[in-house]
């Protein structure tokens, strides 16, 4: 009997498996993480066009679009095999940016909770996104999870987030997280500075104008630079 030439998927060479893994496993979009069990997105079939028009009148073009559907992550390509677990994991959390926004529990406690959940696996993350912050200690805790992320590129706060982190003891909160980030940037001169991981987003801001006014949103968007100013001092004072 003639011996057969076909070939498996481990025949095929590494780069070619990551580019499978990276079309199966990776989004543009962030991965928002809430306190509902995951599920496909249900997408509402309305005319929003028809429903602004009728709460807001001729105001209509004053409000934005709904964001698109938060994308479904289905990671059963995980379960193949111990080969495949183990090549694909890296690029699972090494390459989606992973939000954590809940309406019944706090965004903290979800981040502590996937932390925890995910295990060493926490050494590949590389963006995470916080939406809210409601109990400190908590966060601390996540935070200490979160320094086996040795790779961790941004680490993205809301402004909501950000007009807390104006009091002292909320900054703290973030100080001995940061000191980690500090030493592995000092060891390894490629890494990002601690502080340059920590940011806000920005992707309200340009529908602001919208909402407000543009001198309405431009009071807005000067204090939150202000208020990102103060809390960066905080914590360079800190870190120094």
């Amino acid at each position: 009997m003639a011996a057969s030439n076909a070939t498996g998927f481990f025949d095929l060479p590494t780069e070619i498996r990551n580019v499978i893994y990276n079309l199966a496993l990776r989004h543009e979009k962030s991965l928002q993480l809430d306190s509902y069990p995951p599920k496909p997105p249900k997408v509402v079939n309305y005319d929003y066009a028809q429903h602004i028009t009728l709460l807001y009148g001729d105001e209509r073009d004053r409000y934005p679009p709904p964001p698109p559907p938060t994308p479904y992550l289905n990671a059963s390509l995980l379960q193949v095999s111990r080969q495949v677990y183990d090549e694909a994991v890296p690029i699972l959390y090494g390459a989606n940016t992973f939000a954590f926004s809940a309406m019944y529990r706090a965004s903290e406690s979800l981040l502590h909770t996937f932390l925890q959940r995910i295990g060493t696996s926490r050494k590949h993350l590389r963006h995470i996104k916080i939406l809210e912050i409601h109990n400190y200690a908590t966060l601390r805790s996540a935070l200490h999870l979160l320094k086996e992320a040795k790779h961790l590129d941004s680490f993205e706060c809301s402004s909501n987030v950000l007009r807390k982190l104006t009091k002292t003891s909320n900054v703290k909160s973030f100080i001995p997280w940061l000191k980690t980030l500090q030493k592995t940037a000092s060891a390894d001169q490629e890494r990002k500075g601690a502080l340059d991981i920590l940011t806000t987003n920005s992707h309200e801001e340009p529908s602001m104008a919208a909402f407000y006014g543009q001198e309405s949103s431009d009071r807005i968007l000067l204090e939150r630079q202000e208020q990102r100013s103060q809390v960066m001092a905080k914590l360079a004072k800190d870190l120094a």
